[in-house]
């Protein structure tokens, strides 16, 4: 069985000890208005622990093509990187496909939505998206 890490954004300033939580209904409930964030059990290319609502740079060895920027979700169960294309449709793929060799140096976190909001007015754009 894994540990269950999580972490709160207080408004302010993230928060890796986050105790104050309630559980309701079989669910952990941050207290006041902290957003509560899972862990993936995932690290990137440095050994950072993957969250959800971090901003990854996607990094695919064998293409030529630019370097992606993806947002970590949980959707259908499991811990997905949403890339945003130019029709507004959305590619994701669950992480443990970055684990393929195509994706040899995998990821690396760039930020979250909340440290790095500029990071999210990138992704808004209907425009595939170069990480620099």
């Amino acid at each position: 069985m894994r540990e269950i890490k999580v972490r709160c954004w207080n408004g302010k300033a993230m928060d890796y000890d986050c105790r104050d939580l309630t559980v309701l209904n079989g669910q952990l409930v941050p207290e006041g208005d902290n957003i509560l964030m899972l862990s993936t059990g995932l690290r990137d290319r440095h050994g950072k622990e993957i969250f959800e609502s971090d901003w990854l740079r996607i990094i695919d060895v064998n293409s030529t093509q630019p370097q992606k920027l993806g947002l970590v979700e949980f959707q259908d169960g499991a811990f997905c990187i949403t890339v945003p294309f130019q029709d507004w449709r959305a590619f994701y793929c669950t992480l443990a496909a970055l684990a393929a060799p195509k994706y040899g140096d995998g990821c690396e976190i760039l930020g979250s939505i909340y440290e790095s909001p500029h990071l999210f007015l990138l992704e808004a754009q209907p425009t595939p998206q170069e990480v620099p």
